[in-house]
């Protein structure tokens, strides 16, 4: 899924970074796999992705790029939950589930909420996710504070 939503967002952005840490990266990472991925492919309109599937050194490389204000947007799994701390100012939740399909727990809920809101920078954090009334009990449960559905 976040190969997917980073093309999308990849599509509708013009704008290219030329610089040369995206460059570097890029080459890196078509290097090390042997051939264009979609995360080589978008790091030009300062998307990353974040996932399982990326190697140690990638995901260093991404967090570099993160730490030095050159990736605008993070399309992450549940990678976010294991203590990588991104200093971004919003998370979006595409679904409830990891992806072996169990359901977030608390502790990764609050794990993954933690990196919105950058110190110094931001007075809060934004934490969005698809409504789904069927689920809202669920979230209700891990997210005790107040909800709001935005239309």
């Amino acid at each position: 899924m976040v190969n997917q939503r980073a093309e999308f967002l990849s599509r509708v952005i013009d704008e290219r970074d030329e610089s040369e840490n995206i460059k570097l990266v890029k080459n890196f990472i078509q290097d090390e796999v042997g051939r264009q991925t979609v995360l080589s492919s978008v790091l030009e309109k300062r998307i990353a992705l974040h996932h399982a599937g990326l190697s140690d050194e990638s995901k260093l490389l991404v967090e570099y790029l993160i730490r030095q204000k050159g990736i605008n947007f993070i399309f992450a799994t549940s990678t976010l939950a294991e203590g990588v701390n991104f200093p971004v100012s919003s998370v979006y939740f595409d679904s409830y589930e990891k992806g072996s399909g169990n359901t977030l727990t608390a502790n990764d809920f609050w794990n993954i909420s933690g990196r919105a809101g950058r110190t110094m920078i931001d007075n809060y954090g934004k934490l969005l996710f698809p409504f789904d009334s069927k689920k809202m009990k669920s979230v209700r449960v891990v997210t005790p504070l107040k909800t709001v559905q935005l239309s």
